[in-house]
């Protein structure tokens, strides 16, 4: 979606431009275009009048990079404006004219800005260059990298007088610190720089309620200012008051038809002490190799000590002379930090592995800067080896000498080994995996190891691994694939399972009249959220002729580990019992912290008997503690109608209080229950609240739509990053509820999809397994109506996948997912039909699969696509 900038000064996009301002000091180093970037114009030669108007277009395409800006020279004393630009970016200026425009985006993809390119009605006939630069900040190196593509405009034609007014600001002369209950005057120059006398309202705006735009009801002084063709005024505008001002920092314009210039004001608290001095960073001892070879990497670092009186962040910049001219410019920033520092504080800051492959044989100028000083130094560049030494080769891991028994019995365990050896240059750590393609679908997936094991090894050495005591069974008989992976190399063999023809051993019978220890009633929750603690209870009953004391434990195990195993038992009790005696044991607040989410095996052991359990563990939802004093924000008096009708639009208020030592500003959410979990996906509205200390506001959630909603009670409350409020809303059915719509969910999972969901007392869920990626919701008639990324997802599965949002075409829908370096794992996209727009746990087996995509990915990115349900699909 483009954005249109043309309307007549209605909103100044103030916040977009103090981004815009500090993006600029930080302007891109003249470096060659990485593949992830590219700049095109709309055209590349167009011819013009004096005193016409081009429009042209650039487009950047930035992928895997960060904070791209589009920045266009004009030739000359040129000018032109910003007509249109696409979503989420900050122009510069927002509104009026310029020399130099600028579009600044956070984040990568394809961005275009549209601008007006204003040709002087004095232009003499020849060509005028028109310079786009797209630049971008590359993650990998923290530096800046640009491309620049360009325009030549053929001017035609004998120059002409310009017939129109063009009333142009300068010289704005606005405090720029002022005490509450101050008054503030505001004076500027203004000048016709046209061809013809006209007369204007010269405006003073001032974003008084800080929502990062001026509007025409925040004019605070307005003065008409008639002027002939190239006369100048100086004028006046209304003095203003501070007193309504809280303490803070206020963006303010100046604002003709043709011109503006913005600026801001900090208002503090009068005080009879006069204010200490700002915070001032002065730059020291710079420290740098005096002579490098081309292609060296070096650092370069610097002292920073905050002089003033008060506490202050700043941006340090390393500068370097790159073009070689001698002068350092804001153009060649080679690298930037912020910095923190409290009064009289200093810290030692360092720029790492700045290349100098680039750079010529020569002399250099650098230097480490603040807003307030700077310290610069000279070092010389000598020409580098033309062929040197090639650059070593990384660990690679290589496996070889795989050794297992051809057949074991079902009922057997078995021994592997292997030899790995890291063939690279240089030393490394690897995680080496066994794996048993125990689905028999002829791959070793990721999610078919079973046993993993961390190996380091310098470059040339080798070891063999030995996996002890694999467990068969829970195999069928047959012959099955296993393997042994490293990040770089697999080795394969295959091993068959016989059935165990031999009966089992009995059970041994218990000595005539010995104490027998029998297990019954074993009790504990069926689910618990991860940190949580939990209790377990047991009845022990000695069923024997004699008294006896054993040992009982409690065990747990995950589901994929195999048997529970007596190795590390949970809870030990020593218990004696006459014989006939029974007796209820308690295992309380066991805890959860070292278990990952998951579904869990327990039981409760004796000498003589068991008995066992399941147990889900879920996400951690433990809320962080605030630090000692830091700003703390309750809530309390949540109101909102107790019913509602499907499809209408609710009102939900709630009162917010910073019960804390210091001021502060938190984002306060509202969240609607979909899944049984007031979960931070579930987040339907949010504001970002500020408040002093002990000071309390009420806000409100307005419209908001249960239209998405089933028929039902759903609970809902509001969240801050230190409480949470909560309630319950009854969604009721229209009395015409019935459309032709088709609701839908998409799941993107790792390993193989579900063929179906639930019950909802099960854990056949892809977050309660911890694999579920993100998700999405719609129907046939609003494509997105919902989406999120649960936070359940194991931490190998994140670390290894970085999934752009999946998006929807018409009847199908897609996401790109990148596998980093040293992954491969197995990814599911996977549609089903829903019977209506929400979605709950009980709900959730009545949905029908519709279509899935499943495919081993390596590293590299990869796409993946599903069909969706139509209105015809019945």
């Amino acid at each position: 979606m483009m954005r249109d900038s043309r309307a007549r000064f209605t909103k100044v996009a103030a916040v977009g431009m103090a981004v815009a301002v500090v993006l600029s000091v930080l302007a891109p180093v003249g470096m060659a275009a990485p593949e992830n970037l590219s700049v095109s114009q709309s055209e590349t030669a167009v011819t013009a009048a004096p005193g016409e108007n081009v429009t042209l277009t650039t487009t950047m395409e930035a992928t895997n990079a960060s904070a791209p800006r589009a920045s266009v020279q004009l030739p000359g004393n040129w000018s032109g404006s910003i007509a249109d630009y696409s979503s989420g970016g900050s122009p510069k200026p927002p509104i009026g004219t310029a020399n130099v425009l600028e579009v600044i985006w956070l984040g990568a993809g394809t961005h275009e800005v549209t601008y007006e390119v204003q040709v002087p009605a004095d232009a003499a006939p020849g060509e005028y260059a028109v310079d786009a630069t797209g630049s971008v900040i590359d993650p990998s190196s923290g530096g800046f990298v640009n491309e620049t593509a360009a325009t030549t405009i053929t001017v035609e034609g004998e120059p002409t007088e310009s017939t129109s007014p063009d009333f142009r600001v300068s010289g704005v002369d606005v405090p720029g610190n002022v005490t509450r209950d101050d008054t503030v005057d505001a004076s500027a120059e203004i000048t016709n720089a046209g061809g013809q006398s006209d007369t204007q309202t010269v405006e003073f705006r001032l974003d008084a309620d800080r929502d990062a735009t001026l509007e025409e009801n925040e004019t605070l002084g307005a003065e008409n200012v008639t002027l002939d063709a190239g006369a100048s005024a100086s004028v006046d505008l209304a003095g203003f008051g501070t007193t309504d001002l809280a303490p803070g920092t206020y963006v303010y314009a100046v604002i003709t038809a043709n011109d503006s210039t913005t600026g801001v004001i900090n208002v503090t608290e009068g005080e009879s002490e006069p204010e200490p001095d700002a915070a001032t960073f002065e730059a020291s001892n710079l420290t740098a190799p005096a002579n490098v070879t081309q292609g060296d990497l070096i650092d370069v670092s610097a002292d920073v000590t905050n002089t003033g009186e008060t506490n202050g962040t700043q941006t340090v910049a390393l500068l370097f002379d790159v073009n070689g001219d001698g002068q350092l410019s804001e153009n060649e920033v080679a690298g930037a930090t912020e910095v923190a520092l409290d009064a009289n504080e200093s810290t030692t800051v360092t720029f790492q592995d700045r290349n100098t492959s680039t750079l010529a044989p020569g002399e250099y100028a650098y230097g480490v800067f603040t807003a307030n000083d700077s310290a610069t130094g000279v070092v010389t560049v000598t020409e580098g080896d033309p062929d040197p030494d090639p650059k070593p080769d990384p660990a690679t891991f290589e496996v070889s000498g795989l050794t297992a028994p051809d057949s074991v019995a079902q009922s057997e365990s078995f021994d592997a080994s292997v030899t790995v050896s890291n063939a690279g240059d240089e030393n490394g750590t690897q995680t080496v995996g066994l794996r048993v393609d125990a689905d028999g679908d002829g791959e070793l997936s990721d999610d078919e190891t079973v046993r993993t094991r961390e190996i380091a090894l310098d470059a040339g050495e080798s070891t063999t691994i030995s996996a002890e005591d694999v467990n068969t069974s829970d195999l069928e008989p047959g012959e099955y694939t296993y393997g042994v992976f490293t990040a770089n190399d697999s080795a394969t063999g295959a091993i068959t399972i016989t059935s165990d023809e031999s009966e089992p051993e009995p059970e041994p019978e218990p000595e005539p009249g010995a104490a027998t220890f029998e297990v019954s009633d074993l009790t504990a929750p069926d689910k618990v959220a991860k940190g949580e603690a939990f209790d377990a209870s047991v009845t022990i009953a000695n069923v024997g002729d004699e008294s006896g004391t054993q040992a009982v434990e409690l065990r747990a195990a995950h589901v994929s580990d195999g048997d529970l195993t007596g190795d590390d038992p949970l809870r030990t009790w020593d218990v004696s019992l006459d014989a006939g005696e029974s007796t209820t044991i308690t295992a309380e607040d066991v805890d959860t912290s070292g278990l990952k989410p998951g579904k869990y095996r327990y039981g409760v052991f004796t000498a003589n008997d068991s008995a066992t359990g399941t147990i889900v563990v879920t996400g951690a939802k433990k809320k962080p503690e605030p630090e000692p004093g830091a700003a703390t924000f309750e809530v309390s008096d949540l109101t909102a109608p107790d019913t509602v009708t499907r499809g209408e639009k609710i009102d939900a208020s709630v009162t917010v209080t910073n019960t804390g030592e210091t001021d502060g500003t938190q984002t306060v959410a509202l969240r609607a229950d979909a899944d049984g979990e007031l979960s931070d996906d579930e987040t339907v509205r949010t504001r970002e609240v500020a408040l002093d200390a002990g000071e309390s506001t009420t806000i409100t959630a307005e419209d908001v739509d249960t239209g998405s909603l089933a028929p039902g009670e759903y609970a809902y409350g509001v969240f801050t990053d230190n409480d949470s409020v909560t309630d319950t809303l009854t969604v009721e059915a229209k009395q015409d509820d019935g459309d032709d719509a088709r609701y839908y969910q998409v799941d993107l999972v790792r390993g193989e999809p579900l063929e179906e969901l639930g019950p909802a007392d099960s854990d056949n869920f892809y977050s309660d397994q911890a694999r579920l990626i993100q998700h999405m919701h719609g129907s046939t008639e609003d494509p997105v109506t919902r989406r999120g990324r649960p936070s359940t997802l194991d931490s190998d599965t994140s670390e290894c996948v970085a999934d752009e949002t999946m998006e929807v075409d018409g009847d199908t829908a897609s996401v790109t997912v990148t596998v980093e370096e040293g992954c491969e794992l197995t990814v599911s996209m996977v549609s089903y039909d829903k019977p209506d727009a929400g979605w709950s746990r009980e709900m959730a087996d009545q949905q029908e699969l519709i279509d899935s995509t499943t495919k081993t990915l390596g590293p590299g990115t990869h796409e993946l696509t599903v069909e969706l349900p139509t209105e015809t699909d019945e």
